[in-house]
């Protein structure tokens, strides 16, 4: 969505125009549900997330300022309900699926391989402080620049530069162990 065009269609969402707050859900509802999905790794749970920052962003519209772009101010309150309920909930299995079908035009053996790694992966983020997953989610899931990560995050560029060199370092140290076992 362009800026001009966003900016346009918040202050008609202000002014109660649904039509204009259905199109600013509708730019950003699959980027808001990915975060969501890459942070809580069920799909129910994210979509239900997801759900949660619109209606946040509805009750808030009329205090957003426009400071920044809608879809950072959304990463951002995604960010905060994912790490929420993260909080709140039980402790994950190794087996919690985000309901993706596996790809119909590779073999079995290499399907499985693929989700057993997608399985390491999230387990290793699993493992890691809740900054520096963000931080690694937004770079290299999102593929947000340092620029859009700082203004997400509220942190300086060098804080993303440092969380994320020590993210890598974290999930490389991780995936070691993993390899070991």
């Amino acid at each position: 969505m362009k800026v001009d065009n966003e900016r346009e269609l918040i202050e008609q969402a202000k002014e109660g125009s649904e039509g204009a707050f259905t199109a600013i859900v509708t730019a950003n509802k699959q980027r808001v549900f990915r975060i969501c999905l890459s942070l809580l790794r069920d799909a129910r749970e994210a979509d239900e997330a997801a759900q949660d920052v619109f209606v946040k962003l509805y009750e808030s519209l009329e205090r957003f300022r426009g400071e920044s772009r809608i879809s950072t101010w959304l990463y951002r309150v995604a960010l905060n309900e994912c790490a929420s309920r993260r909080r709140g909930r039980a402790k994950l299995t190794a087996s919690d699926d985000a309901g993706d079908p596996p790809d119909s035009k590779i073999g079995p053996d290499v399907a499985l391989e693929q989700r057993e790694a997608v399985d390491l992966l999230h387990r290793a983020l699993d493992q890691m402080d809740e900054p520096f997953r963000e931080v690694l989610v937004l770079r290299e899931l999102e593929e947000r620049t340092y620029e859009e990560i700082a203004v997400i995050l509220e942190i300086s560029i060098g804080t993303v530069e440092s969380r994320l060199f020590r993210a890598r370092q974290k999930l490389r140290e991780i995936l070691g162990k993993a390899e070991v076992r």
